[in-house]
Order: structure tokens, then C-alpha cells, then sequence
């Protein structure tokens, strides 16, 4: 709840968004290409019908046990990002629910968010304290508001 109202007031405060998704159901050939097209679509209808602009969509294709660049938490598919909307990491942010994408934005230097509920947090206890995330939050309002706080200073 209130995550596409969270997403445009992060576009109007300036900042660019880029969706990066390892795709597991694509990966393990759950769900074809064309029926993923289908959910993207309407993930973007929504968000443009809150004015959100996304500026592109990064995918991993590959198996889920692929030793390829692209699948969180190597970086292959934030490099991408950064190197495409000409980012500077160290500016950006990287918001996920799952280790492997705190793990990835760490691999690039940007800050990293966690986003999970306390049972979430809970269970992955162990991975965050090594993975360190730059902060973590219950959900994606939460996190925007302290993205908007640390370039505040406030």
C-alpha cells in the first residue's frame, strides 16, 4: 500500500527510477517472456498514471543457477543502470526486498535500503548484518521518506 504514491513523490524530489529484477519465475522458465511483458506493462500503466516516469526496466534472463553477471547480487545488471542513465553510484540508491539486492548496490557503491516487515528482517537477520544495508525499513513509503531525510541532512 502506497507505494506508487511513494515512487512519484521520489521522481518529483528529482530523482530518476530504474526497476532492476532478477526475474526467478522467468529464470526457472515459470513464466514466458511475453506473459512477463504483460505484468511489466502494467506496472508501468500504473505508475505513468501517478506521473511516474520509469526509465527503463533490467531483467536477468537466466536460469536461476546460471553463473551469469546480470543475477543479483552481482552487479552486471546495476552497472548497467549507472552506465545507461549515466548515474553516479555514489549518488544512488538501491531498494529491495531480498539480501542479494543490498548485496548488489554495496558491489557499486550506492547506499542500500531493505525493505521487510519485522518477520522479513528477522529471518534474514544474519545475511543484513554482513550485507550492512545503509538502512532498512518496513516498506516502500518508509523508505522513500528516508532517502528524501538524507538528502535533506534532517
Amino acid at each position: 500500500p502506497g507505494a506508487v504514491d511513494a515512487v512519484a513523490e521520489l521522481e518529483a524530489a528529482g530523482y530518476r527510477i530504474a526497476i532492476v529484477s532478477n526475474q526467478d519465475a522467468m529464470g526457472w522458465k515459470l513464466v514466458p517472456e511475453r506473459q512477463l511483458q504483460r505484468i511489466h506493462k502494467k506496472m508501468i500503466d500504473e505508475l505513468e498514471a501517478a506521473g511516474v516516469w520509469v526509465e527503463e526496466i533490467y531483467v536477468c534472463p537466466h536460469h536461476v543457477l546460471s553463473d551469469c553477471a546480470c543475477r543479483k547480487p552481482r552487479p552486471g545488471l546495476l552497472l548497467a543502470a549507472t552506465r545507461d542513465l549515466n548515474a553516479n553510484p555514489r549518488e544512488s540508491w538501491m531498494l529491495g526486498d531480498k539480501v542479494s539486492d543490498v548485496e548488489a548496490g554495496a558491489a557499486i557503491g550506492c547506499r542500500t535500503i531493505f525493505v521487510g516487515d519485522s518477520t522479513r528482517r528477522k529471518r534474514f537477520a544474519k545475511e543484513l548484518r554482513a550485507g550492512r544495508p545503509s538502512a532498512m525499513t518496513k516498506d516502500l513509503p518508509e523508505a522513500v521518506g528516508t532517502i528524501l531525510k538524507a538528502r535533506t541532512g534532517s
